[in-house]
């Protein structure tokens, strides 16, 4: 059965986004709080989407209407709001929204969110709990804005992070944070090393939990080390390249020139494994393992490899091409096809990349009474994209 939605908002922005998707979803839409409220009765939605301002409420005030209701209390309610600040946030989630998307927002984004809540509204039972949760990205709202926004509403739950492929999680109890726990780490250790996650997705459960309590830090004391630990993180980042960046060694360090953890850490560089790796890995800390890894850098001990073909990369600098029998080329016509262009650039008398300059010099194995200066024509260095190059070296050495 096609879901029922009921867009609420003054203006068009909601209706606009939405009208390609009227084949997946039955869509309403009215200009106000109380139209909304109306429709609800009349039309029984299966998910409510609406702006933060509209004429005669607030998204929040309706909601809070929406909850106190028997048969619209678990509806499933999507919150657009042009706020970015905690408070704004906070404020939602107590009056009962179920994800809050800021504006402008990609349709994508809020089509697989809407997916979720409305594929969690068919598995509730009769009479559901009043709060299931809300989800996010990293990039939003990191992990010290989750841990203030339920310390400031009281809440109990588990905080879901995901990152690649790790899981973290992080206990909660009346807004006080209980455990941590990472790839096998527990307690405050797991929670330090959640800090530096600056990607990946969220999700905040609300629910009980059947667990001791280990982190005995006031939640105070817990955000000003978290805001440290994620201001350095950055900070760290920016002198090195992108995480996934495979390293390499340059060469073998002197006698007595880096010390035991350094030496722990040039271990793990094997041309194989990136940084992000190598941290995961690492026998110390993150902040640390960075810093080691930078002044490996500065030192000239190791550098980026050379050659690690970087896949994702080179499909997104390179211009696609139709293969003819509908399958996807392999590596072999890939490298064809790039030598093909490069030889297609020298040959070609109309490119402006490889151009030519004219100097003159005496042509030394000519007489003295006849020699002259003779035209030589050189050609300007051909410049080929790093990850070309990476992906000819590496098929050039098999």
């Amino acid at each position: 059965m096609t879901p029922k939605l009921l867009l609420a908002e003054a203006d068009n922005t909601l209706t606009t986004a939405f009208r390609n998707l009227s084949e997946k979803y039955q869509i309403a839409v009215v200009h106000s709080g109380k139209q909304a409220l109306a429709a609800c009765q009349r039309e029984s939605p299966d998910a409510i989407l609406a702006a933060q301002h509209l004429p005669d409420m607030e998204g929040t005030q309706l909601v809070h209407s929406l909850r106190k209701n028997k048969s619209t209390q678990y509806v499933p309610f999507v919150l657009f709001s042009e706020e970015l600040n905690l408070q704004a946030r906070v404020e939602a989630i107590k009056s009962g929204v179920d994800e809050f998307i800021s504006l402008p927002f990609e349709i994508e984004e809020v089509q697989a969110r809407l997916d979720v809540l409305l594929a969690e509204k068919k598995t509730l039972p009769q009479t559901p709990p009043v709060e299931r949760g809300f989800s996010g990205n990293l990039h939003e709202m990191n992990l010290v804005d989750l841990i203030q926004t339920l310390e400031l509403g009281q809440k109990t739950g588990v905080i879901h992070l995901t990152k690649n492929n790790h899981e973290g999680k992080i206990y909660v109890k009346n807004g006080e944070v209980w455990d941590a726990e990472t790839n096998g780490i527990l307690g405050e250790k797991a929670l330090m090393r959640l800090f530096t996650w600056d990607e990946g997705v969220f999700y905040v459960e609300f629910q009980d939990f059947d667990r001791e309590r280990v982190i005995a830090m006031p939640v105070q004391e817990i955000v000003s080390k978290g805001l440290k630990i994620t201001d350095e993180w950055l900070h760290l980042k920016n002198h090195l390249p992108k995480l996934n960046t495979v390293l390499e060694r340059a060469r073998e360090p002197y006698l007595d020139e880096i010390d035991q953890q350094h030496t722990n850490i040039l271990e793990l560089v094997d041309g194989e494994h990136s940084i992000e790796q190598i941290v995961e890995n690492s026998p110390v800390d993150e902040l640390e393992t960075l810093r080691i890894i930078i002044h490996l850098f500065e030192l000239g001990i190791i550098h980026e490899s050379l050659f690690y073909f970087d896949t994702e990369k080179y499909n997104s600098e390179t211009p696609k091409e139709e293969p003819t029998n509908g399958k996807s080329a392999p590596v072999k016509e890939k490298l064809l096809a790039v030598i093909s262009r490069f030889f297609k650039k020298i040959l070609s008398p109309s490119s402006s990349t490889f151009t030519e300059e004219v100097v003159t010099r005496p042509a030394p194995t000519l007489s003295k009474e006849n020699q002259e200066k003779v035209k030589v024509k050189l050609k300007n260095k051909i410049p080929f994209q790093r990850t070309e190059l990476q992906m000819l070296k590496r098929k050039l050495l098999v």
